[in-house]
Protein backbone atom coordinates (compact mmCIF):
# COMPACT_ATOMS: atom_id res chain seq x y z
CA UNK A 1 0.00 0.00 0.00
CA UNK A 2 2.57 2.76 1.08
CA UNK A 3 5.02 1.77 -1.63
CA UNK A 4 2.85 1.76 -4.68
CA UNK A 5 1.95 5.47 -3.34
CA UNK A 6 5.05 6.24 -2.28
CA UNK A 7 7.41 8.93 -4.85
CA UNK A 8 10.78 7.78 -5.65
CA UNK A 9 12.74 9.46 -3.06
CA UNK A 10 9.92 7.88 -0.74
CA UNK A 11 11.10 4.91 -2.12
CA UNK A 12 14.91 4.87 -1.73
CA UNK A 13 14.14 6.41 1.75
CA UNK A 14 11.95 3.69 2.82
CA UNK A 15 14.88 1.30 1.77
CA UNK A 16 17.18 2.40 4.01
CA UNK A 17 14.91 1.40 7.33
CA UNK A 18 12.61 -0.80 6.25
CA UNK A 19 12.98 -4.91 7.05
CA UNK A 20 16.48 -3.61 8.95
CA UNK A 21 16.92 -5.22 11.90
CA UNK A 22 18.78 -3.00 13.98
CA UNK A 23 16.58 0.34 13.12
CA UNK A 24 16.73 3.49 15.35
CA UNK A 25 13.82 5.65 16.19
CA UNK A 26 14.14 8.27 12.94
CA UNK A 27 13.79 5.03 10.79
CA UNK A 28 10.75 3.96 12.70
CA UNK A 29 9.65 8.06 12.39
CA UNK A 30 10.50 8.04 8.68
CA UNK A 31 8.22 4.71 8.19
CA UNK A 32 5.32 6.06 10.09
CA UNK A 33 5.43 9.07 8.50
CA UNK A 34 4.99 7.28 4.73
CA UNK A 35 2.34 4.90 6.24
CA UNK A 36 0.24 7.79 7.08
CA UNK A 37 1.54 9.96 4.69
CA UNK A 38 0.47 7.77 1.72
CA UNK A 39 -3.01 7.07 3.35
CA UNK A 40 -2.02 3.72 3.44
CA UNK A 41 -2.98 2.99 7.16
CA UNK A 42 -6.44 4.66 6.49
CA UNK A 43 -6.71 2.02 3.78
CA UNK A 44 -5.87 -0.63 6.58
CA UNK A 45 -7.93 0.77 8.72
CA UNK A 46 -10.93 0.46 5.83
CA UNK A 47 -9.88 -2.66 5.41
CA UNK A 48 -9.95 -4.32 8.58
CA UNK A 49 -13.53 -2.52 9.35
CA UNK A 50 -14.55 -4.33 6.34
CA UNK A 51 -13.84 -7.54 6.73
CA UNK A 52 -14.74 -7.10 10.59
CA UNK A 53 -17.93 -6.32 9.30
CA UNK A 54 -18.37 -8.90 6.89
CA UNK A 55 -16.99 -11.79 9.36
CA UNK A 56 -19.43 -10.93 12.22
CA UNK A 57 -22.42 -10.77 9.78
CA UNK A 58 -21.11 -14.71 8.64
CA UNK A 59 -21.18 -15.51 12.35
CA UNK A 60 -24.89 -14.95 12.59
CA UNK A 61 -25.55 -18.18 10.43
CA UNK A 62 -27.86 -20.61 12.10
CA UNK A 63 -25.63 -23.50 11.77
CA UNK A 64 -23.16 -21.95 14.36
CA UNK A 65 -24.38 -22.60 17.88
CA UNK A 66 -24.74 -19.81 20.30
CA UNK A 67 -21.80 -20.50 21.92
CA UNK A 68 -19.77 -20.79 19.26
CA UNK A 69 -21.10 -17.34 17.56
CA UNK A 70 -20.25 -16.26 21.11
CA UNK A 71 -16.31 -17.09 20.83
CA UNK A 72 -16.03 -16.25 16.98
CA UNK A 73 -17.84 -12.77 17.95
CA UNK A 74 -14.92 -12.32 21.19
CA UNK A 75 -12.37 -13.40 18.82
CA UNK A 76 -12.94 -11.29 16.05
CA UNK A 77 -13.36 -8.05 18.23
CA UNK A 78 -10.57 -8.85 20.19
CA UNK A 79 -8.19 -9.55 16.63
CA UNK A 80 -9.52 -6.30 15.29
CA UNK A 81 -10.17 -3.79 17.99
CA UNK A 82 -6.98 -1.84 19.36
CA UNK A 83 -6.08 1.83 20.87
CA UNK A 84 -3.64 3.24 18.03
Amino acid sequence: MTDAKSTDAMKTESRKYFGKNEIDEKGVAILQEMIVSTGAKAQLETTIEELTSRALQAIKNPVIDNAGRDLLNELALIATKRSM
